[in-house]
């Protein structure tokens, strides 16, 4: 399976979304000191995007029906205050950019957006403020929740953007990740987002099968590894164990985002077998215990001297490099493979 095969719209949603929600738009909560350098490589990625559907916009201007208000969601968030219970309520939290085609002004109040939570309505709006408050992971930096506030309505000018935080509280519990859609009334139209499949995009997944006998799965993750899409990894894995794969290196490309915290913390414990049984109360879904087998690379986010060892026998499963996760994962297939196996 290979998820790397986006649709060109989607590439473009990809790319919109990337923006600092501060730039030409409305901003309901003051933003932490930003990476001016960071700032400006993604400021000039997203105008030439913009710019592209604004030339496509200004081409069918012949037809006001072709005019267009893009809806995009940046950074979601799916969790709970509390990472080692996982029966206690969720939270939502996004940034909803609108993107104004049009030569009109569009508005949306608060009570206009919804979440659907496996089928289940949610106003934002209605409940919307947490149990607890608890500080997230927004891209690389950790943002209280209290202060990432809904605004009572968003107004994006003719040919302008504006963007507010979405925050939907005391969502069910459990650690499945449910099917999300976000929902939202546009003057007479309603618009929707597949939060889920959004959020799969932006994991830039691909999966292949190498080693003697195709015994080793190697997953590299080029993309985002969020709260959500962690579902679409662990359900990769799942699948490989249905065709009898029981080794696994999970990678992840240069340039890939950082792993939020606790998910990165989750995820280096997941790969123990004895103590992948204890991540059963976390917030994520479980990882297969078919996998016996599975080793990191790369991981963002770890300093060098953290991951700067080779495969030991003390049962090492974070790795600096690829080819150390894949030796790790394949020792054991060398011990029992046939000699004339090993040199094919």
């Amino acid at each position: 399976m290979n998820w790397r095969k986006n649709s060109p719209a989607l590439m473009i949603v990809f790319a919109l979304c990337l923006a600092p929600a501060g730039v030409n738009a409305q901003s309901d909560s003051p933003a932490a000191p930003p990476d001016v350098d960071a700032i400006l490589k993604r400021l000039e990625k997203v105008e030439n995007e913009l710019q592209q559907l604004k030339s496509q916009n200004n081409a069918d201007q012949q037809d006001p029906q072709q005019n267009k208000v893009v809806a995009l969601l940046e950074t979601p968030f799916w969790g709970a205050p509390q990472y080692g219970r996982n029966n206690v309520p969720r939270t939502f939290v996004a940034r909803l950019v609108l993107l104004n085609l049009t030569a009109k002004s569009v508005t949306v109040k608060r009570e206009q957006i919804k979440l659907e939570v496996d089928g289940t309505s949610h106003t934002l709006g209605a409940n919307t403020r947490p149990a607890q408050n608890f500080p997230i992971q927004i891209g690389t930096q950790s943002r209280n929740l209290s202060d990432l506030k809904p605004a009572e309505s968003m107004t994006a000018p003719p040919n302008g953007t504006a963007s507010t935080w979405l925050v939907f509280s005391n969502l069910p519990a459990g650690n499945q990740i449910p099917k999300l859609v976000l929902k939202m009334e546009l003057g007479d139209d309603e618009r929707a987002i597949d939060i889920n499949e959004f959020s799969r995009e932006l994991l830039k997944l691909d999966v292949e099968r190498i080693g003697p006998r195709q015994t080793l799965a190697l997953l590299t993750i080029s993309g985002t590894l969020n709260t959500i899409n962690v579902d679409t990894l662990v359900d990769e894995l799942e699948q490989l164990t249905v065709d009898r794969v029981a080794r696994a290196v999970v990678r992840w490309n240069e340039g890939a985002e950082p792993v939020e915290s606790r998910l990165s913390s989750w995820l280096q414990q997941s790969t123990n077998p004895t103590q992948r049984a204890q991540t059963s109360n976390s917030p994520y879904p479980v990882i297969p215990g078919a996998i016996a087998e599975l080793h990191l690379a790369a991981l963002p986010g770890r300093s060098n001297t953290q991951r700067s060892y080779r495969p030991n026998p003390s049962g090492t499963h974070v790795h600096s490099e690829s080819h150390q996760a894949i030796e790790a994962a394949l020792a054991s297939a060398y011990e029992v493979l046939p000699r004339d196996e090993l040199f094919e």
